[in-house]
């Protein structure tokens, strides 16, 4: 669902850097070190804030803000067929 892709762990790539949040286990760092990687760890904050907004069956529409920023909103259009 969209809400798990939001919620779901992160990583972000950079030259031979992979930056992992905080919800990586030790066996995904490790996997990525054997891989040739350099892995550092940081806490979500350092990660883009996402907001995701979907258009479900029958038109509906799902706004989801990112669950590690409370300030967060997303929404659909307000006017039908939007």
């Amino acid at each position: 669902s969209l809400a798990d892709g939001l919620a779901a762990s992160r990583l972000h790539p950079a030259d031979t850097t992979v930056y992992l949040d905080d919800t990586w286990s030790d066996a995904a760092a490790d996997g990525l070190r054997s891989a040739g990687w350099r892995v550092e760890r940081r806490e979500r904050s350092y990660f883009a804030r996402l907001n995701g907004i979907a258009r479900g069956p029958g038109g509906t529409w799902e706004g989801v803000a990112d669950p590690v920023w409370p300030d967060g909103a997303a929404a659909g259009p307000l006017r039908p067929g939007g």
